[in-house]
C-alpha cells in the first residue's frame, strides 16, 4: 500500500476578489488574488462556496453567498 505524502497533487482554484469583498488586513497580504488548496471535504461547488464564505468570514458581507465564475 502507498502512502501519500505532503507532495501529493492538490487541486487549487484560484480566487480573485472584486471590490471591497475582503477587508483592509485581508487585502494587504495578498488575498485579492490568491490560490484556494481543496481538501477532501469538498465535493460539491456548494461546499466550495461555503468553503470560501467560512474561510474568508465573509458571512456578514455575503448572507446570500458567493458567485463563482
Amino acid at each position: 500500500m502507498e502512502m501519500e505524502g505532503p507532495f501529493e497533487k492538490a487541486t487549487r482554484v484560484r480566487l480573485v476578489f472584486k471590490g471591497g469583498l475582503l477587508n483592509k488586513s485581508q487585502r494587504s497580504v495578498g488575498l485579492r488574488r490568491c490560490w484556494l488548496r481543496l481538501n477532501s471535504s469538498i465535493a460539491t461547488i456548494s461546499d466550495l462556496s461555503l468553503h470560501i464564505l467560512r474561510s474568508f468570514n465573509l458571512e456578514n458581507i455575503c448572507p446570500n453567498g458567493v458567485t463563482l465564475s
